[in-house]
Protein backbone atom coordinates (compact mmCIF):
# COMPACT_ATOMS: atom_id res chain seq x y z
CA UNK A 1 0.00 0.00 0.00
CA UNK A 2 1.37 3.63 -0.80
CA UNK A 3 1.28 6.02 1.75
CA UNK A 4 1.43 9.77 1.34
CA UNK A 5 1.49 11.89 3.97
CA UNK A 6 0.22 15.63 3.62
CA UNK A 7 1.63 16.12 7.47
CA UNK A 8 4.79 17.68 7.00
CA UNK A 9 5.78 18.22 10.66
CA UNK A 10 5.65 14.47 11.41
CA UNK A 11 8.32 12.74 12.60
CA UNK A 12 8.23 9.86 10.21
CA UNK A 13 7.30 11.58 7.20
CA UNK A 14 10.31 12.18 4.59
CA UNK A 15 9.08 13.91 1.39
CA UNK A 16 5.64 12.71 1.84
CA UNK A 17 5.85 9.34 2.30
CA UNK A 18 5.78 7.72 5.64
CA UNK A 19 8.87 5.58 7.03
CA UNK A 20 7.26 4.63 10.20
CA UNK A 21 7.55 0.45 10.96
CA UNK A 22 4.00 0.62 11.74
CA UNK A 23 1.18 2.48 11.06
CA UNK A 24 -2.07 2.60 12.46
CA UNK A 25 -5.52 4.65 11.60
CA UNK A 26 -7.74 5.31 14.62
CA UNK A 27 -10.88 5.95 14.89
CA UNK A 28 -13.03 9.15 16.41
CA UNK A 29 -17.24 8.61 16.43
CA UNK A 30 -19.63 11.10 18.17
CA UNK A 31 -23.15 11.98 17.76
CA UNK A 32 -21.99 14.56 15.39
CA UNK A 33 -18.74 13.65 13.54
CA UNK A 34 -16.90 10.47 12.45
CA UNK A 35 -13.17 10.62 11.88
CA UNK A 36 -10.28 8.23 10.83
CA UNK A 37 -7.08 9.95 11.89
CA UNK A 38 -3.14 8.71 11.70
CA UNK A 39 -3.01 7.12 14.94
CA UNK A 40 1.10 7.26 13.93
CA UNK A 41 1.67 10.73 13.71
CA UNK A 42 4.35 12.53 15.79
CA UNK A 43 4.40 16.40 15.33
CA UNK A 44 7.96 18.03 14.92
CA UNK A 45 10.78 17.16 13.68
CA UNK A 46 11.82 16.63 17.39
CA UNK A 47 9.42 14.70 18.60
CA UNK A 48 9.80 11.10 20.88
CA UNK A 49 9.73 8.62 18.19
CA UNK A 50 7.53 5.18 20.08
CA UNK A 51 7.98 3.21 16.76
CA UNK A 52 11.60 2.91 15.21
CA UNK A 53 11.84 4.48 11.91
CA UNK A 54 12.97 2.79 9.29
CA UNK A 55 14.74 3.10 5.84
CA UNK A 56 12.50 2.66 3.18
CA UNK A 57 8.88 3.39 2.42
CA UNK A 58 6.00 2.52 4.38
CA UNK A 59 4.39 0.44 1.55
CA UNK A 60 4.78 -3.13 1.96
CA UNK A 61 3.01 -3.33 5.45
CA UNK A 62 -0.52 -4.09 6.56
CA UNK A 63 -2.09 -0.97 8.21
CA UNK A 64 -4.05 -1.38 11.27
CA UNK A 65 -7.03 0.35 11.61
CA UNK A 66 -9.84 0.76 14.15
CA UNK A 67 -12.61 2.44 11.69
CA UNK A 68 -14.76 -0.13 11.34
CA UNK A 69 -17.83 2.08 9.63
CA UNK A 70 -15.23 2.57 6.57
CA UNK A 71 -16.06 0.78 3.22
CA UNK A 72 -12.07 -0.14 3.35
CA UNK A 73 -11.93 -1.70 6.66
CA UNK A 74 -11.63 -5.63 6.82
CA UNK A 75 -11.11 -7.64 10.20
CA UNK A 76 -9.17 -4.74 12.08
CA UNK A 77 -6.95 -3.93 8.70
CA UNK A 78 -6.90 -0.63 5.82
CA UNK A 79 -7.32 -2.51 2.39
CA UNK A 80 -7.48 0.77 0.63
CA UNK A 81 -4.60 0.58 -2.48
CA UNK A 82 -3.46 4.07 -1.54
CA UNK A 83 -4.39 5.56 2.22
CA UNK A 84 -3.88 9.79 1.94
CA UNK A 85 -2.62 11.40 5.16
CA UNK A 86 -4.34 15.15 5.55
CA UNK A 87 -2.03 17.59 7.96
CA UNK A 88 -3.46 18.57 11.06
CA UNK A 89 -5.57 21.37 11.22
CA UNK A 90 -3.44 24.97 12.66
CA UNK A 91 -2.32 23.78 16.07
CA UNK A 92 -3.99 20.79 15.99
CA UNK A 93 -2.76 17.07 16.52
CA UNK A 94 -5.18 14.91 14.43
CA UNK A 95 -4.28 14.05 10.84
CA UNK A 96 -7.43 13.13 8.84
CA UNK A 97 -7.79 9.96 6.92
CA UNK A 98 -8.36 11.46 2.92
CA UNK A 99 -9.21 7.68 2.49
CA UNK A 100 -11.43 7.09 4.56
CA UNK A 101 -15.01 6.12 2.51
CA UNK A 102 -17.90 5.31 4.73
CA UNK A 103 -19.06 1.65 4.76
CA UNK A 104 -22.39 1.77 2.38
CA UNK A 105 -22.32 4.87 0.44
Amino acid sequence: MRIHCGARDCAYNRGGACHSTYVQVGHFLSDSESLAFCDTYRGGPDAPLTHALSSVRATDMPVACHASGCAYYVSGHCTALQLEIAPPEEGGTLCPCRTFAPAGE
